[in-house]
């Protein structure tokens, strides 16, 4: 007996590897897409970061400051001059913010002054230690 080979053709064409024009510009036009979405909320984390930096660093001052005028002259700020970098860990300035003291007779106030863009962005803290923050966009 002989055997019989039945050779079944496969009807679907197969077409050749790689993707076509219109898929590629689809992928692009969904990677621009995305793109568009996260680079400004990359930014406003990443400003929000310098902020909160900014602020533990008037903190920093603050602190310092208190610890210097309870050591050398208590009740009095009249007449002092202080170095920042005495008594504070970080530079007085850095690429996104500078750092200001001003002493008057009955305290002090530290200042962030925002360097990047304007408008001007000030953070200050007080002898008190309450916050206020300058020329802020809104939440």
């Amino acid at each position: 007996m002989g055997s019989v080979f039945v050779f079944i053709k496969n009807k679907s064409r197969r077409k050749p590897g790689g993707f076509t024009l219109i898929e590629l510009m689809i992928t692009c036009l969904i990677i621009s897409v995305l793109v568009m979405i996260a680079i400004p909320l990359y930014r406003q984390a990443m400003f929000r970061a310098h902020e909160q930096v900014a602020v533990n660093n008037l903190y920093s001052i603050y602190q310092a400051e208190k610890q210097y005028w309870f050591d050398v002259t208590p009740n009095q700020y009249t007449g002092l001059t202080v170095n920042l970098t005495d008594y504070v860990d970080f530079a007085t300035t850095d690429n996104y913010w500078l750092y200001f003291l001003a002493l008057n007779g009955e305290g002090f106030t530290a200042t962030a002054q925002y360097v990047r863009n304007p408008p001007v962005r000030l953070i200050e803290i007080d002898e008190t230690g309450s916050l206020t923050f300058t020329n802020w966009p809104p939440p």
